[in-house]
């Protein structure tokens, strides 16, 4: 078989292969979207547990401010009297010029 054409086309000749095509920039596109997607759901997710233990917490804030202010007026209510207080000390005083 006789051969009539010569190839002058070596491999140093061939056009390098491109790095970016279009197949791997929209692949690139594609899960750098996906992944904002995934980032986006985790955010809303984070703030969504983080407002409804900051609605527990300030429930539980003003229960516990009411629950002071109570705890507040019985314990003004059982202070003692300041009239109770200077009669006791003049019993007291009375008591202690007996005994001398």
């Amino acid at each position: 078989m006789a051969k009539y054409s010569i190839n002058l086309l070596q491999p140093d000749l061939l056009p390098a292969k491109a790095l970016w095509t279009l197949n791997r920039v929209v692949g690139l596109w594609g899960a750098v979207l996906a992944l904002m997607l995934v980032l986006i759901l985790w955010v809303q997710w984070q703030v969504t547990t983080a407002s409804t233990e900051l609605q527990v917490a300030q429930s539980l804030n003003s229960r516990q401010q009411l629950q002071l202010q109570n705890l507040e007026a019985v314990i003004a209510e059982n202070r003692t009297d300041a009239a109770l207080l200077s009669q006791l000390n003049v019993i007291k005083l009375v008591i202690a010029n007996k005994q001398h």
